[in-house]
């Protein structure tokens, strides 16, 4: 399992690799921000930490054939979590509102341009479900992707169904959008219709595991709602590198190159030293993540710590507010319970009295630049490198 298996530093040291080679050698198609792709290595490791008999470093290198085991993706994207299930011999399907994710991967692996909301599964028929959701508002996809929408649907043709629209915006995307009316309401029951319609689909005790992250706590009560109206209980939280430093949103920012990995489950097992009751006991947790992230050779900085903590916060929400969890109420009414919670845990302001001496050591945003080193002319002869 996930909890037991997951190694963060191992994983992290691969994972930040990757973006690193994404980030120097990316191709000019991969310049659009809608290629903000997770890492392989980071899907690849969760799905054998789930499903592998051997250690994750033994099976990481190895030939592994999961026969018979059903993944599913609601939010496909770029399709990385449904292209390392299929590596790795899994059955899959995956949904996504964007044409553009469609055309991505369509010659690879079976897929359905469709709204994962209007998407039936047939219950307790999936072994996990490894996705990669919209971060709130941080990208409006459809705005960006009609961007080059244009170009496409010319070299595509308008044969295929889905190319036939002249924009890909649709009023069901999953982000909140102020421009078609969509706040943090309609972002938390959208997010929590597709989470319930992937419960009930799970085998009991199969994962959910996605990927988060976001400068605003705020933006993370949608997903706690979610996960809470699924039934499901966050049994982990575990940081991981995703995005390239050298990324406009992130370089020079207070932004993150850090996911919180969520892992949910209607029935399992977690360490019983993750289940805090305090800040200063939850510090404990949080130093034991970011030892494990410098052992990969990640260098923090103040915006990655404080997605950390907001993950490990979301988590203990979620176990909390779960056994008097209401799921009919009004979905202002259920943000503002994890929102409640937050706050009389202590929310960030507390954990971070207690990190006082790291925040002092920590560089508040990620600055990626080449220094050339300076010249040094002795001469009127001397040669002048350019």
């Amino acid at each position: 399992m996930i909890e037991r298996q997951f190694d963060i530093a191992f994983i992290a040291d691969l994972a930040l690799r990757e973006k690193q080679i994404q980030q120097n050698y990316r191709p000019v198609i991969a310049v659009h921000k809608w290629f903000a792709r997770r890492p392989g290595t980071l899907f690849r490791g969760l799905l054998l930490s789930e499903f592998a008999t051997r250690p994750l470093k033994q099976a990481f290198y190895q030939p592994n054939a999961f026969e018979g085991i059903q993944i599913a993706d609601p939010f496909m994207g770029g399709g990385i979590p449904l292209i390392e299930a299929n590596r790795l011999g899994c059955n899959i399907v995956g949904y996504d509102i964007n044409p553009m994710s469609y055309w991505i991967v369509k010659e690879e692996i079976d897929l359905s341009c469709s709204d994962a909301t209007g998407k039936k599964l047939p219950p307790a028929s999936v072994d996990g479900v490894f996705t990669d959701p919209p971060y709130f508002g941080n990208v409006q996809y459809a705005e960006l992707m009609d961007f080059c929408y244009v170009w496409l649907r010319k070299l595509t043709g308008k044969d295929l169904a889905v190319f036939k629209k002249p924009s890909t915006r649709n009023a069901n995307e999953l982000t909140a959008n102020v421009n078609m009316g969509r706040n943090i309401e309609d972002f938390t029951k959208g997010l929590s219709h597709v989470f319930q319609q992937m419960a009930r689909a799970l085998k009991p005790g199969s994962p959910l595991v996605f990927t988060y992250h976001h400068n605003a706590i705020t933006a993370y009560y949608p997903v706690g709602v979610a996960i809470l109206d699924s039934g499901l209980v966050c049994s982990a939280s575990l940081p991981c590198p995703a995005e390239m430093g050298a990324s406009i949103h992130i370089n020079g920012t207070g932004s993150s190159i850090i996911d919180t990995i969520f892992v949910c489950r209607s029935t399992g097992k977690f360490p019983r030293r993750w289940l805090v009751e305090n800040a200063e006991e939850l510090v404990l947790i949080i130093e034991e993540d970011i030892e494990k992230l410098r052992l990969a050779n990640v260098r923090l900085t103040y915006g990655d710590l404080r997605c950390i903590i907001f993950g490990h916060l979301t988590r203990l929400a979620i176990w909390n507010l779960r056994n008097h969890w209401d799921d009919g109420i009004q979905a202002d009414e259920k943000i503002k319970r994890v929102a409640d919670w937050v706050d009389a845990f202590g929310g960030l302001v507390a954990v971070e009295e207690h990190l006082k001496p790291m925040l002092s050591e920590i560089p508040r945003s990620r600055k990626m630049a080449i220094h050339e080193p300076e010249p040094i002319y002795e001469g009127p002869d001397s040669q002048i490198s350019f």
